[in-house]
């Protein structure tokens, strides 16, 4: 019931790795499941790193070991580093994290046991106050396996007949955030079109209404790099031509109006993780970075097809598969951190196949299971855009310019349908 070693591999891997801790924690709680003295006092130390600035290492630990005069206690700092000389990653830490646990439920058992047998065996007890000492006890021993408390449907219902809970993060186009009351918590939503269509400007466009609305928000850009997303962001709000701003230059006015609307930007929660590829694990760990020091209200993933699937990938026989893992993996996530997720994603060129243009849900790129994990898929179409492609007649150009068809492809919580919104994508703009 007590492994040294599984320990010792333990508090190694989270040393060296910086996902070892958050996937430790992930895996079991943040219970104290060491059994070893030594390590549950480098546990401790950890895990009030972690809570305060999510760093962990040799000379932190050591540090935070010192502060509270337990250095010596433990083997001072050289038996840290003797910890991370056991191992090379933090690789299979979830699975000993579990065997960990499971040490520890029977030490708790047995010491429990023997103190039982110890006032059972004395004539001088009190058999009912036993059985409610044993029954308190094994209530404390079982409650860090509870990740969440049942809830009555009772309590369900309150929340469905409350208004103001029951209000979602708000949508920048009043027509569509009527229609779907807004992004809601535990749901995923797919954004998906063709290239051109406007995707990560629509997103924006929401994220920065959101921000400007007092819901701070998370958005992962893998696609673009950070400074793009703002540039796009700020030419929205400040009323600048996007092109000028990021590429061609601002003219004298415009600068004006930059530095007029750059103060005020500056202050909205509205926070940006650029990477040209993430893993499930590193966008896991942001996302719940982002909610214990950001309080975010909403994540944008953009696009879904960017992310890494498990490291292992010789696992799936095809990407289809893979896609369906991350689709599943946002899903779960919407559910476990209780946010919308937003996710960005590509549609196939069998769009451009069809006569009409218009996309359906078919046409999600390596589709997998994303319509089904998805409680809602939007479909955004330019008519403008194909029509200039074609050469459509100029009467017809001018009914569809900067329009854009919302589809909406599925909703879990009521029927599908299709709006039409304006589009300036010069200003980044849908309304």
């Amino acid at each position: 019931m007590l492994d040294i070693d599984i320990e010792s591999i333990v508090l190694g891997g989270m040393l060296i790795e910086a996902q070892g801790f958050p996937r430790f924690t992930d895996a079991i709680g943040e219970v104290n499941v060491f059994g070893d003295q030594r390590h549950a006092v480098i546990y401790e130390a950890m895990l009030s790193l972690f809570k305060e600035s999510g760093q962990i290492d040799v000379c932190l630990v050591s540090q935070e070991l010192r502060k509270r005069n337990r250095l010596k206690e433990i083997g001072g700092s050289a038996y840290l580093v003797s910890l991370t000389e056991r191992v090379s990653s933090a690789a299979h830490i979830e699975e000993y994290a579990r065997i960990l646990l499971q040490n520890h439920i029977k030490r708790n058992i047995k010491a429990l046991s023997q103190h039982l047998e110890t006032q059972a065996s004395s004539d001088q007890s009190d058999p009912f106050a036993l059985l409610d000492y044993c029954q308190s006890e094994l209530d404390k021993a079982t409650d860090y396996l509870q990740q969440r408390h049942s809830r009555t449907t009772a309590e369900y219902l309150t929340e469905l007949l409350n208004p103001q809970q029951n209000k979602g993060v708000p949508m920048a186009i009043e027509g569509l955030h009527c229609w779907l009351n807004g992004y809601h918590p535990g749901e995923l939503t797919v954004i998906a079109g063709r290239p051109g269509m406007g995707k990560t400007a629509f997103a924006l466009n929401d994220a920065l209404h959101q921000a400007r609305s007092g819901y701070p928000v998370g958005f992962i850009s893998l696609e673009m790099t950070g400074k793009m997303v703002t540039g796009r962001a700020f030419a929205n709000y400040a009323g600048i031509n996007s092109n000028h701003l990021c590429t061609q230059g601002l003219s004298r006015e415009e600068m004006e109006i930059a530095v007029q609307y750059r103060a005020s930007f500056g202050e909205f929660p509205l926070y940006i993780e650029e990477a040209s590829c993430m893993s499930l694990l590193q966008i896991r760990m942001k996302a719940k970075e982002w909610i214990r020091t950001k309080k975010i209200k909403i994540l944008y993933v953009d696009y879904l097809q960017l992310i890494i699937g498990s490291h292992d990938r010789k696992s799936f026989r095809t990407r289809d598969q893979e896609v369906g893992e991350i689709s599943r993996f946002l899903k779960g996530l919407a559910k476990e951190l209780n946010i919308p997720v937003v996710a960005l994603a590509q549609l196939s060129r069998e769009v451009e196949k069809r006569g009409n243009k218009l996309p359906t849900l078919s046409d999600l790129r390596e589709s997998g299971s994303i319509e089904q994990d998805a409680d809602n898929v939007m479909l955004l179409y330019r008519p403008d855009y194909y029509q200039e492609l074609l050469g459509e007649e100029e009467t017809l150009k001018e009914q569809t310019e900067k329009k854009i068809d919302i589809i909406l492809a599925k909703y879990r919580n009521g029927s599908t349908g299709r709006t039409t919104a304006d589009c300036d994508l010069a200003y980044m703009r849908f309304r």
